[in-house]
């Protein structure tokens, strides 16, 4: 197996990258900040990879004979008993941690990317970096010819919602900010 540490590596040059851009003091606290929520997201959520030929074939083997039972592609059918409780604490932590994974990203996108300052167009990017995890996790399991991790399309709405919280979030900071701005000319 290809542990999540390997994610780590990649934070070096990444680090070098940001500092090389001269953003700044925030802003580049602000990109690094964003670097090793990634490079943590990334290790977490995409690791261990299966590497050895035995494992993956074992992956292959046990995909067959449970056709379709890592994949839920019906909205709300793992949100909806959670939050009713059913599935014990264990359903209600995996929510919370879908929920509450991308909402760092809420708040630094904007710093970092002024375009996403908007929520006419932070809206429609939020549903594509929601997915985004799923989606690689999806692109890794066609690559191994079997899923490797639980797909679920209600891990990209809590995904979503985290995110769009991050975002209301800094929405809320930055409006605050621009008043206390405007009172202190």
């Amino acid at each position: 197996m290809l542990g999540g540490g390997v994610a780590y590596i990649a934070a070096v040059p990444a680090v070098f990258a940001v500092l090389a851009l001269r953003l700044g003091a925030w802003r580049t606290l602000v990109a690094l900040i964003a670097v090793a929520h990634l490079i943590v997201l990334a290790s977490v959520a995409l690791f261990p990879l299966p590497v050895d030929p035995g494992v993956i074939a074992g992956g292959r083997a046990w995909a067959a004979g449970t056709a379709g039972e890592s994949l839920n592609l019906a909205p709300f059918a793992t949100i909806a008993p959670a939050l009713a409780g059913a599935g014990g604490s264990g359903a209600r932590v995996i929510a919370l941690a879908n929920l509450f994974v991308l909402a760092p990203a809420g708040v630094y996108l904007p710093i970092l990317v002024p375009r996403l300052r908007s929520w006419r167009v932070f809206l429609p990017a939020a549903l594509v970096i929601g997915g985004s995890i799923e989606a690689a996790q999806a692109a890794i399991s066609f690559l191994l010819g079997f899923r490797y991790r639980h797909l679920d399309v209600d891990d990209w709405i809590l995904n979503t919602v985290g995110l769009l919280l991050g975002f209301a979030a800094w929405w809320a900071w930055h409006a605050m900010a621009e008043r206390t701005s405007r009172r202190s000319r």
